[in-house]
C-alpha cells in the first residue's frame, strides 16, 4: 500500500474492534494478544495484578492473575497460548497458566527490575532481560538460572529470539544490541548502530534478518549473515512512547507523545495507517501473532483491539 492514510478519532467506531473494560478504567503498561485463543493480557498502574480478557463472542468478566508485588512492565504469551510469562518492578518473572488462571512458577534472582521476557519456541527456557544490565537464561521446569548474560552498561530493556532458535538479541538503554548464541550461552557481537534507547526488536521468519528501533523512532536492519546494519527512515515519525513489531516484522507500530498511532512497513519506512486526535498518549501497543490485529491502550481508555487490514483500509 503505497497512501498514506490518516483516519481520526471519529471514524474508530467504523473499525471493527473489541473494547475492554475495567471498573475505573486504569493508565495501561503493556498488552500481548494470546496467539491460541480469543485472550487478551494486560498490565496497569493500577494494580499488580494481570488482566485477561475474554475478546471472543460473548460478555465474560475478566480474570485476574495475583502474584506480583510491584507493577508488571512487560507480558508474552507462549507459542501454544497455554501460559503467559509476565516481568514486573519487583524483580521476578512469573509463568502463569491461563488456561486454569494460575500461576506455575516464579523465576527470582534479578537485582533490579525485569523489564522483558521471552520463551524458546518449544517452552524450555526462558530469558528475562533487567535494569540490573544483565539478561538471564532460566529453566522452565525448574525454574533454575542456568546462566547470567553480561554485556551490556546499563538496564537492558527489549529481547528478540530468532525463529530458528539460534541467537538471542537484547538491546539497552545503553544504545547497545548485544547478539548472543543461544546454545553456548555466549556473546556474539555486539551492535553499536542506535544513538538513544533501544526499545523494540524481532527478527524475519526466516531469521535472516533483525529489526531494531530506538527510543527516536530510527529503525536499523541488520543482516545475521554479517551483522552489518542499514537505517530505514520512518516517514512522520516522532516521540514515541510505545513501539510494538509484528512477529514477521513487517510492521512496527507506534503510540506517541503527540497522542497519535502509527503504523509503518519496516522494508522501506512507509507510514500504512494512522490514529490522530486521540485523547491522551498511546501507552502500550502489541501485534497478534498473525500480524492481524492491534491491540492499543490509550491512556486512561479501555484497551482497543483493531483489525489492522480494515484500519489500512479506511480512507
Amino acid at each position: 500500500m503505497s497512501a498514506i492514510l490518516a483516519i481520526t478519532v471519529a471514524a474508530i467506531a467504523a473499525l471493527p474492534l473489541h473494547t475492554v473494560g475495567w471498573p475505573d478504567p486504569p493508565l495501561c503498561l503493556h498488552v500481548a494478544i494470546n496467539p491460541k485463543h480469543d485472550q487478551l493480557a494486560t498490565s496497569t498502574t493500577v494494580s499488580d495484578d494481570i488482566i485477561l480478557s475474554h475478546t471472543g463472542k460473548g460478555n465474560l468478566p475478566p480474570d485476574y492473575l495475583e502474584g506480583h508485588d510491584g507493577w508488571v512492565n512487560y507480558l508474552h504469551f507462549s507459542r501454544d497460548g497455554t501460559t503467559l510469562v509476565s516481568g514486573s518492578l519487583d524483580k521476578t518473572a512469573i509463568l502463569w497458566d491461563v488456561i486454569n488462571k494460575k500461576s506455575i512458577r516464579k523465576f527470582v534472582g534479578h537485582k533490579s527490575t525485569v523489564n522483558a521476557v521471552v520463551l524458546s519456541h518449544n517452552g524450555s527456557l526462558l530469558f528475562t532481560a533487567s535494569r540490573d544490565k544483565t539478561v538471564r537464561v532460566w529453566d522452565v521446569a525448574t525454574g533454575k538460572s542456568l546462566a547470567t548474560l553480561e554485556a551490556h552498561k546499563g538496564p537492558v530493556e527489549t529481547l528478540a529470539l530468532s525463529p530458528n532458535g539460534k541467537f538471542l538479541a537484547s538491546g539497552g538503554e545503553d544504545r547497545r544490541v548485544c547478539i548472543w548464541d543461544v546454545a553456548g550461552r555466549k556473546l556474539v557481537t555486539t551492535l553499536e548502530i542506535h544513538s538513544t534507547c533501544v526499545r523494540a526488536m524481532v527478527f524475519s521468519p526466516d531469521s535472516a534478518v533483525l529489526f531494531s528501533v530506538n527510543s527516536d523512532a530510527e529503525l536499523a536492519q541488520t543482516s545475521v549473515k554479517d551483522w552489518k546494519s542499514k537505517s530505514i527512515k520512518l516517514a512522520g515519525a516522532a516521540g514515541p512512547s510505545s513501539l510494538a513489531f509484528s512477529d514477521d516484522g513487517a510492521y512496527l507500530a507506534s503510540g506517541s507523545t503527540t497522542r497519535t498511532l502509527g503504523v509503518w512497513r519496516t522494508k522501506d519506512g512507509e507510514l500504512v495507517a494512522s490514529l490522530d486526535k486521540l485523547k491522551a498518549n498511546v501507552t502500550a501497543v502489541a501485534f497478534d501473532a498473525a500480524g492481524a490485529k492491534l491491540a492499543t491502550g490509550v491512556g486512561t481508555d479501555p484497551v482497543r483491539v483493531l483489525e489492522l487490514s480494515q484500519l489500512m483500509k479506511m480512507k
